[in-house]
């Protein structure tokens, strides 16, 4: 029975550790860029992006539209 316990708490003493390291991984893969596909072709500006296809119907505006998430 004593034994049982210590096991139990020491389980929970590893637990513990591992959420923190897995909360250090987590931090430590934020700074790691995404890995763009192979098919992307390379660019220097927006404008070397090659528009594959478009869906959905495209909006024509008789004024200049803000960027999405703009707040002024």
């Amino acid at each position: 029975m004593i034994e049982s316990k210590l096991i139990g708490s020491r389980i929970k003493e590893l637990e513990l550790k591992m959420r923190e390291i897995e909360d250090k991984i987590h931090i430590k893969l934020l700074y790691i860029p995404n890995i763009p596909d192979e098919s992307v072709p390379t660019g220097k500006s927006e404008e070397d992006n090659i528009e594959i296809r478009k869906w959905g119907k495209i909006r024509n505006f008789d004024f200049e539209p803000k960027p999405t998430g703009f707040r002024t």
